[in-house]
């Protein structure tokens, strides 16, 4: 492909980007929290995932403006869905996955696959397991049987196969061929991501309760299906794991035992160590009961297993109850101070003037005044609230300033 040709995709994009910042509120909104970035490797014209929707000029030069058009919807459409970023089912076929996301968002697949209309991603996926294929194959053929004499006329008038079929539409098994790739298929950037989905859903109630108008052209049944999508919950495990990994500090140190790479053992190599310095904020206000402290300092223990080496934790009401204490290991026994009003500021105003500490995780029930980050706040900040009605009641305001979850005693929360 030369030059001038890319450049021409790359106008085409710019044009249908464009028609979705005039036409397509969400659409468009959705599309500008992912970066657009090509690869000439992958098999199908547009894919996503990882925070990205990746596209293959040499692909798209064979399409017309429309085809490019549609293509580039559908996988925004996929987007706002969440199919990139939902559990994958176990296990996983790359081939019935982006079949079933392609039938959720085309209905008109469903009905030419015989299959019934407005289900989840979810479920088509479940239908169109090989395993449920062969099922139907083996319930039409003992229908066949039953509806036809040994002559094989027919009994009955309508003897039609429920099964889907990939093999009477050429287009659809190109489809097929192109996704099966597991590396540059149509699912090579799908992976689970909590994090990104209740960003997406942020999104999503942002601008369904901006009106009619939010959602551009987007049929009813895409509506329906979206506003489902909403019901996901995050797993607060999750997000303590992602949070994290992203605060990691990379510190580099010079050393004698390993060779320089361009001048070897005649000058020193360097060894880069990955740290991290946490902050546990815990409310111990009055309005805190015992089993709710108990499950904060369950989610201490919890850190442990992620590879934190050393957590501060540091009590707090309406004011700090003295200095953070260090823990090194998982522990049975906790000293608790408090149990007054609470105030939120003071603990920003304390990673403020405390820069060595790279991630605050607040543990509380969220009822205080709205804190203020001040400029130069180093941290990053994760609130964990002690209920999903309070996870609600207080994540808007909460998700100015970090991320924020709920937690879930006794088992995991699911997605629905």
């Amino acid at each position: 492909m030369t030059k001038e040709e890319v450049l021409d995709i790359k106008t085409t994009l710019e044009k249908i980007v464009e028609n979705l910042f005039l036409c397509e509120p969400l659409m468009f909104a959705t599309y500008c929290t992912h970066v657009l970035t090509i690869n000439p490797k992958i098999t199908v014209p547009f894919r996503s995932g990882k925070m990205r929707i990746e596209y293959n000029p040499n692909i798209l030069e064979k399409m017309n403006f429309e085809e490019i058009k549609k293509c580039f919807e559908t996988e925004i459409i996929r987007v706002i869905l969440k199919h990139p970023y939902s559990r994958k089912p176990d296990p996983f076929n790359p081939c019935i996955a982006i079949m079933a996301s392609e039938v959720t968002i085309h209905q008109e697949l469903a009905e030419k696959l015989e299959l019934p209309p407005s289900l989840s991603y979810e479920q088509y996926y479940s239908l169109m397991r090989p395993e449920e294929i062969i099922r139907k194959e083996a319930e039409t053929k003992k229908k066949f049987e039953e509806n036809h004499d040994s002559s094989g006329n027919n009994k009955e008038e309508n003897g039609k196969s429920s099964v889907p079929s990939f093999a009477d539409d050429k287009k659809l098994q190109n489809l097929l061929a192109q996704a099966y790739d597991a590396e540059y298929g149509a699912t090579g950037l799908w992976e689970e991501n909590d994090i990104v989905m209740e960003e997406l859903n942020s999104l999503i109630k942002d601008y369904a309760a901006r009106g009619e108008k939010s959602w551009g052209s987007l049929e009813r049944h895409l509506k329906d299906q979206i506003l489902a999508s909403l019901n996901a919950k995050i797993d607060y495990r999750k997000v303590l794991k992602n949070f994290r990994a992203s605060i990691l500090s990379e510190k580099k140190h010079l050393t004698r035992f390993k060779p320089s790479r361009r001048f070897g053992f005649e000058y020193m190599g360097s060894k880069r160590e990955f740290t991290t310095k946490l902050l546990l904020a815990i409310d111990t206000s009055g309005s805190i009961t015992n089993q709710n402290l108990k499950n904060f300092y369950g989610v201490i223990n919890k850190f442990f297993k992620y590879g934190i080496e050393s957590i501060d934790v540091l009590n707090f009401d309406c004011e700090l109850q003295g200095e953070p204490v260090s823990f090194k290991k998982r522990q049975t026994a906790f000293t608790i101070s408090g149990r007054g009003g609470t105030d939120f500021q003071t603990v920003f105003d304390y990673a403020k003037d405390h820069p060595e500490y790279d991630g605050v995780i607040i543990l509380t029930d969220g009822y205080a005044n709205h804190p203020q980050k001040k400029p130069g706040t180093k941290a990053k900040f994760v609130w964990v609230l002690t209920s999903e009605a309070e996870y609600n009641e207080h994540k808007d305001w909460m998700n100015e300033s970090g991320k924020s979850c709920f937690l879930t005693v006794g088992k995991v929360n699911k997605k629905t």
